[in-house]
């Protein structure tokens, strides 16, 4: 009993008050998911270069912070490559990262201090972020399988969506990255895609003009709306 009160005393100390939050959003997040009031996909963010955390019930990142290289990505896109975004849901990312930059903030903010020193608890946060960062990426690699598996399936009958209208949910949709949202009878397809040369912003229509089998992704053009 008085370890578990030390340990509750340690989660609600102010140092490690932020941590224990977001925990606790990501528990009440999934006791959802599984209730089945939510869905993996429904509390995804779309992540803006300029800090701003847009909550619009969709998927993914953004990038267009800077220009992209030529015929390539930009680095900021490199980077969200590097931690599987556009490949596993933000929203497990984002838990694996949280449950993990818990731990490491209440270990290490008691060991080191004992919770007392809030400029230790600064200086801990930012190894604690990159830590956290990298444990989330190697935690996803698993779903990032099981979502190519996914995609490799919707892929044997590429040739149905072919065609098809789908609307971009990425802040960006380029040459290199992007997602876009296909309508079905049931649950939307969400699909990882490439464009054939335009970018197009976040909610632009678009048709699907063929599937990229070397890369598995399908690539899209703008639609241009009849007037």
């Amino acid at each position: 009993m008085q370890q578990l009160a030390e340990l509750l005393a340690a989660c609600f100390a102010t140092v490690n008050m932020p941590y224990t939050l977001l925990l606790i959003v990501v528990f009440l997040y999934w006791i959802s998911v599984i209730a089945g009031a939510l869905d993996v996909s429904v509390l995804d963010v779309d992540v803006d270069l300029d800090g701003d955390m847009d909550m619009d019930m969709d998927v993914d990142a953004d990038v267009d912070g800077g220009e992209l290289a030529a015929g390539g990505e930009s680095g900021f896109q490199s980077i969200l490559r590097y931690f599987n975004v556009g490949e596993v849901p933000v929203t497990i990312l984002l838990s694996f990262f949280i449950i993990s930059a818990w731990a490491i903030g209440i270990l290490s903010n008691w060991y080191l201090h004992r919770n007392h020193s809030m400029v230790m608890g600064l200086i801990v946060f930012v190894p604690n972020v990159l830590i956290s960062l990298h444990v989330a990426k190697i935690c996803s690699l698993p779903f990032r399988a099981l979502f190519k598996a996914l995609d490799k399936g919707v892929g044997q009958h590429e040739e149905d969506l072919i065609g098809r209208r789908c609307v971009v949910t990425t802040s960006l949709a380029t040459d290199a990255f992007g997602q876009v949202e296909v309508k079905t009878g049931g649950a939307p397809l969400l699909l990882s895609v490439n464009t054939d040369g335009d970018e197009l912003a976040k909610g632009a229509s678009a048709v699907i003009i063929d599937f990229d089998k070397a890369k598995g992704l399908y690539v899209i053009s703008k639609l241009e709306m009849e007037v």
